[in-house]
């Protein structure tokens, strides 16, 4: 087969940006958003893509309210644990936190929520939950405040991700179009 034959091309090329894909999905889940201090006080609030963003950080008070912002794209049924996230009151005063689906109706309680259930104390963070991610993928988060003065807090997810389907689709037909290349050669050489 000849050095620039147009299989072999084809599947470098393909390699080459199904690789490129993939790096770049990855580099986008370094994303982290600041939230202004009452710019999200209402359900639902901001909307934020789980593929561009990772962290959520803000400050709440009794002076502006809760924040509320929705995170999208995670998996529908899976467990919350296996999302890695992490909720943690970074300082300030102790914090709420309540977790919330839009179905079978708005601000559907998962987690957290009352006082004794979902307060969290300075410096500290949760990180399990008895609860499932929402069928449609769509977790909204509420943070509320338990004093006038602010507290920081930080919303985050592990920073891992499954490829797209057509991703990893891509990448076997490039695969195996190299293959195909490889044992032409071979037999070629024999």
């Amino acid at each position: 087969m000849p050095k620039n034959s147009k299989l072999r091309r084809f599947a470098t090329r393909l390699l080459a940006t199904t690789c490129l894909t993939a790096a770049g999905g990855v580099s986008a889940l370094a994303g982290t958003i600041n939230l202004t201090e009452g710019g999200q006080t209402t359900y639902p609030g901001p909307s934020f893509s789980i593929t561009t963003v990772q962290t959520v950080n803000g400050e709440v008070s009794l002076n502006f309210g809760n924040d509320f912002f929705e995170l999208t794209g995670l998996t529908g049924g899976a467990s919350l644990n296996s999302t890695g996230l992490t909720i943690q009151d970074i300082s300030g005063e102790p914090l709420i936190w309540s977790l919330y689906s839009d179905t079978p109706s708005p601000e559907t309680l998962i987690a957290g929520g009352a006082p004794t259930a979902g307060d969290l104390a300075i410096g500290a963070s949760v990180s399990s939950f008895s609860a499932n991610v929402p069928l449609d993928g769509n977790l909204f988060v509420e943070i509320s405040p338990t004093n006038e003065s602010p507290s920081n807090y930080t919303v985050s997810l592990n920073g891992s991700s499954t490829p797209e389907p057509a991703t990893l689709a891509t990448l076997a037909l490039s695969l195996t179009g190299l293959a195909v290349f490889g044992r032409r050669r071979r037999e070629r050489k024999s």
